[in-house]
């Protein structure tokens, strides 16, 4: 399973040594949505809702691109 990642330590990480990969992955379920999984230093981290311990969950593609647009992030892969 892979680690959850919150938005502030996501941003401290990303500073410090940037994104090797950053995913975009089709959510197989009823309510959909998309999830993003960033791999930094060959770990590969979800994006968390804040304070918890579950994956955030973007129900449309431009939701997940405006949080990766100001997290500094300038390419991601989606993965249907």
């Amino acid at each position: 399973m892979n680690k959850l990642i919150n938005t502030s330590t996501l941003t401290a990480r990303l500073s410090e040594q940037g994104a090797e990969c950053v995913i975009a992955t089709a959510k197989a379920t009823e309510a959909g949505g998309y999830l993003l999984y960033v791999t930094i230093d060959n770990d590969t981290f979800v994006l968390s809702t804040w304070r918890s311990t579950t994956p955030r969950l973007f129900k449309r593609a431009d939701a997940l691109l405006t949080e990766a647009t100001n997290l500094g992030l300038t390419a991601i892969t989606f993965a249907l």
